[in-house]
C-alpha cells in the first residue's frame, strides 16, 4: 500500500468542543485537510493505530488521559508522526518537557489562526526524519 501522506489527516484533539471546531474552520479556510477532530482522549490512540495521521495538534490538560501521557505514546507508537502541543500553560519547564518528549512544536492558547496555519503548514512541509 502507497503512502500518500498528503491524504492522512490532521488530526486535532482538545476536550473544548468549541476550539476544535474553530481550529478546523481555521484549517479549512487555509486549504489544508482532510481534519479529524477528536474531544475524548480515549480515542487517540486507536483512531491513529487505525488511519494514521499527517500530524497531531494536542492538548495537554484534557480528562480521562493528559495528553503528555498521549504524547509518550505517539513518539513510541508511531515515530513519523509529528505531534504539536497545544496549551494555556505557558510555564518554560512545561514546553521544555513537552519537546523533550518528542513535540515539535508548542503553542499557547488563546492561539492565532495564522499561528496555527503557518506552524502547520511548517511541519507537514518538512521531510520526515528517520531515527535509528
Amino acid at each position: 500500500m502507497e503512502n500518500d501522506s498528503s491524504s492522512l489527516p490532521i488530526v486535532l484533539v482538545d476536550d473544548e468542543v468549541a476550539l476544535l471546531r474553530a481550529m478546523e474552520m481555521s484549517l479549512f479556510l487555509a486549504g489544508l485537510g482532510p481534519i479529524k477532530t477528536i474531544s475524548d482522549s480515549r480515542n487517540v490512540m486507536p483512531f491513529l493505530a487505525e488511519n494514521g495521521a499527517r500530524i497531531v495538534i494536542l492538548d495537554i490538560e484534557m480528562p480521562f488521559i493528559q495528553g503528555t501521557e498521549i504524547l509518550n505514546k505517539i513518539v513510541k507508537d508511531f515515530p513519523n508522526i509529528p505531534v504539536v502541543i497545544l496549551s494555556a500553560i505557558t510555564d518554560s519547564e512545561t514546553v521544555g518537557q513537552c519537546i523533550k518528549k518528542g513535540a515539535v512544536n508548542f503553542l499557547i492558547k488563546p492561539l492565532e489562526r495564522d499561528e496555527l496555519v503557518e506552524v502547520i503548514k511548517n511541519v507537514i512541509d518538512q521531510p520526515l526524519e528517520q531515527s535509528s
